[in-house]
């Protein structure tokens, strides 16, 4: 099969095959467009094995994924209200547990601080530990435009333990570095660097883990400003710049980075708004900075 033959094929099935994933035995686990149970197969293919019955009637499963237990979890669209959400899902179609659940209008204050929270949770992956990666379709105009109207960033990526705990969480709408712009494919590979495809930004980005203390903010002074006979200004604003970009690639956002220079006028984000300046680099501002905005929780975390 080395170039890529057919070697073996289904039955053919009732409804369009939107899934599939394989377990530690090879049996494999098929999500049809539409419908609410998830189909097992023998590795030769030969015979059609049993479905699993979703316990509460799933009105699509969307996605699949196989802890390296076997565990099963899928993302599926429940009818109203559990709504749509990735699960972990028993040998028998139990829902045993909810580990992220998608965002609807109407939510509470305390709802938008959940850590299972996301906004249209749509791929799986798995990492070797165990833990499971949830990723979020959302585009970059819809992402950009709620995170506005709800005054928090709610991520791109969470990687939950298989108990629902919170690990870790990565990436925002938008379309610079580290933002997305509807994600409809992620992976991992074996040093454990996640590989996620960025469908309307045209890219595929790649991501290591760091370590991070929540909370954490940065001040950026690009100082001196274009005055003549400044001949260090481009240099001075360059290299900002580049620290800017730096600190958004480990993970920074808009609202955790603070810059202050004499131009204004930068889309350092490519989010098609000159925003990512805060303030003119002026000694009032540096100091209000430090005192005010520096002091100020992040998404809730203490400083």
């Amino acid at each position: 099969a080395s170039s890529g033959e057919l070697l073996k094929e289904s039955p053919i099935l009732s409804g369009l095959v939107r899934d599939i994933a394989i377990d530690s035995k090879g049996i494999i686990y098929a999500a049809l467009t539409g419908s609410g149970s998830v189909w097992k197969y023998p590795p030769d293919l030969e015979l059609l094995a049993w479905p699993i019955e979703i316990a509460t009637p799933a009105i699509s499963v969307q996605t699949l994924a196989l802890g390296p237990d076997d565990t099963l979890y899928a993302v599926l669209q429940l009818p109203a209200p559990q709504g749509k959400g990735c699960w972990k899902i028993g040998p028998n179609g139990e829902l045993i547990q909810r580990i992220a659940t998608d965002f609807v209008m109407g939510m509470s204050v305390d709802d938008l601080s959940s850590p299972d929270l996301m906004l249209q949770p749509n791929r799986l992956a798995n990492l070797p530990n165990g833990n499971i990666v949830v990723s979020s379709s959302i585009d970059a105009k819809t992402g950009l435009q709620l995170s506005s109207v709800l005054g928090v960033s709610l991520p791109v990526f969470k990687e939950f333990t298989p108990s629902g705990e919170l690990v870790r969480s990565w990436g925002t709408a938008g379309c610079g570095y580290g933002q997305f712009n509807s994600c409809y494919s992620v992976t991992f590979d074996h040093s454990g660097a996640c590989y996620a495809a960025d469908r309307n930004n045209h890219r595929i980005q790649k991501f290591m883990p760091i370590e991070q203390a929540s909370g954490s903010k940065a001040i950026i002074v690009a100082g001196g400003g274009p005055f003549p006979g400044n001949n260090l200004w481009d240099a001075t604003q360059w290299a900002a710049n580049y620290v800017y970009r730096s600190l958004a690639f480990q993970g920074y956002t808009k609202q955790s980075i603070y810059y202050l220079s004499s131009s204004t006028g930068f889309d350092l984000d490519d989010n098609g708004v000159a925003d990512d300046v805060d303030a003119d680099a002026t000694n009032a501002n540096l100091q209000a900075a430090l005192t005010g905005w520096a002091t100020e929780p992040l998404d809730g975390q203490p400083v």
